[in-house]
């Protein structure tokens, strides 16, 4: 168990029965250019117990054509190198809370890395903000 607690742990694709307070922490990168790749090294909200989920959501949709991410927490992988951005993206008429891709790992400061490279798609106007919302719970 004590492994568990350290690590990710996939969850099943049930509806997730969330205890204490959810709330997300947002993290944004602003693209300006075809093909530019971005890494964002940053920290969990100390005040965050866990990290449930994450989705993607960018201004302008078509962006997201050929883009890869990457997103690893507390020295996890959640999301691996090469990533099609598009596979975890924002549905319209989507609930919020149905959205993320579910993992659980530990928050409480830990450090997020965080890569993004544009897919350079036919018909993208630059610059625009790519949105990683992390669904965070609080005990």
């Amino acid at each position: 168990m004590e492994n568990e607690e350290l690590g990710a742990v996939r969850k099943k694709a049930q509806p997730q029965q969330l205890k204490g307070k959810q709330k997300y922490q947002v993290l944004r990168l602003q693209i300006t250019e075809a093909g530019q790749a971005q890494l964002l090294n940053t920290n969990t909200k100390q005040e965050h117990d866990r990290i449930t989920g994450a989705f993607i959501n960018v201004d302008q949709q078509n962006a997201l054509v050929g883009s890869m991410l990457d997103l690893s927490i507390d020295d996890t992988e959640i999301i691996p190198e090469g990533f099609e951005a598009v596979l975890i993206n924002r549905t319209v008429g989507v609930s919020i809370n149905d959205m993320p891709y579910e993992f659980d790992v530990r928050a409480r400061n830990s450090k997020i890395k965080l890569n993004y490279k544009d897919g350079a798609a036919p018909g993208a106007v630059y610059p625009y903000t790519v949105s990683v919302y992390l669904r965070a719970i609080d005990y």
